[in-house]
């Protein structure tokens, strides 16, 4: 399979960001589950974020996660609001050095709340 990581050598400098944006979901059920696998490794590490674009607005982050968190890729789930429609956007911020890509594999959207596991 593929996955997705930003490329943090030169000419990226600490604080730019990265931002893969998905097609529009469609406002048809309540809620939607979104998983996803990321992988934050390295000694300046930035951020993940993940927001839900509404009516072209970024608004507030629904999941974050920041620094080293070792060689090893994590799933994570986000329950999201289903009543308006949206677009899932994942963003990577660089950190202080080039020691530290961020990377999201496997990322799916279902219908629904998220179930624990």
């Amino acid at each position: 399979g593929h996955y997705m990581y930003t490329e943090t050598s030169s000419p990226r400098v600490p604080g730019d960001v990265a931002r893969l944006i998905s097609p529009a979901f469609q406002s048809s059920v309540n809620s939607y589950c979104a998983e996803f696998w990321y992988h934050l490794y390295g000694q300046h590490i930035g951020t993940l974020n993940v927001y839900t674009k509404r009516q072209g607005n970024l608004g507030t982050a629904v999941w974050s996660m920041s620094g080293d968190q070792g060689d090893q890729w994590y799933v994570a789930s986000v329950t999201l609001d289903g009543t308006t429609d949206f677009q899932l956007v994942f963003e990577g911020v660089r950190g202080q050095s080039f020691r530290g890509d961020i990377a999201i594999d496997d990322v799916t959207v279902s219908s629904g709340a998220c179930v624990a596991p």
